[in-house]
């Protein structure tokens, strides 16, 4: 399970249903009025890691000596743990804008969560093969939310406890109420763009770009 810890940061549990097979750790800060794409990789046989905005944030030993199934009895859920019923307006309540969930049956590589963070996952992603579960989260509210993988999993919607609500927010990475000038790509930004668009590894730190790569459609 992936949560808001506090107010400030957020955090995961990991469990196989034994108590020395309970994994606690935590991210960084994410109440900052930004966008920030969380992720996580778990390896049976080394380690359970945390990324945040592609950089690695949190690391910790699996389970390799504990015996046991990591597959629990609660169905995939977004929004609340997995019963469904978890106080929507508790200290712990997400209370935050969720896009673009997407779910592997391997381990990603660091360089490629980096590289692919801001990106639609399309049939070049290196591991498209693995992806199992990709939700963008970007449309209207409708009684489902498509899921865009070969898996084919759309999420129904529930008035249990609480009715979800979207905002289209536009297909931007940083939306931003403070200034509106933040959400005009500037002309570093094109540039970044246009050669991720060409496929090229962009180095923006050694080749001096400070541009952001916008999200598509």
């Amino acid at each position: 399970m992936i949560f808001r810890s506090g107010t400030t940061t957020w955090r995961i549990n990991l469990g196989n249903g034994t108590s020395a097979g309970r994994r606690d750790l935590s991210g960084g800060v994410i109440n900052d009025d930004k966008w920030h794409m969380l992720s996580t990789t778990f390896n049976r046989k080394g380690s359970l890691i945390l990324y945040q905005d592609g950089v690695q944030v949190a690391a910790q030993p699996t389970f390799a000596t504990v015996a046991g199934s990591i597959d629990g009895p609660f169905p995939l859920v977004i929004g609340n743990d997995g019963t469904a019923n978890y106080n929507p307006t508790g200290a712990n309540s997400i209370n935050s804008y969720i896009a673009d969930v997407r779910i592997w049956n391997t381990v990603l590589p660091p360089d490629i969560i980096k590289d692919w963070q801001y990106l639609d996952i399309t049939s070049s992603h290196p591991l498209y093969g693995n992806l199992v579960g990709y939700w963008k989260l970007n449309a209207a509210l409708g009684p489902v939310s498509k899921d865009y993988s070969k898996t084919g999993a759309d999420l129904a919607f529930t008035s249990t406890p609480a009715p979800p609500t979207t905002t289209f927010l536009s297909n931007l990475l940083n939306p931003s109420t403070l200034d509106s000038r933040l959400l005009t790509p500037g002309l570093v930004d094109h540039s970044f763009r246009i050669m991720t668009w060409m496929g090229m590894r962009v180095d923006y730190q050694a080749w001096g770009l400070d541009g952001k790569v916008w999200s598509g459609s």
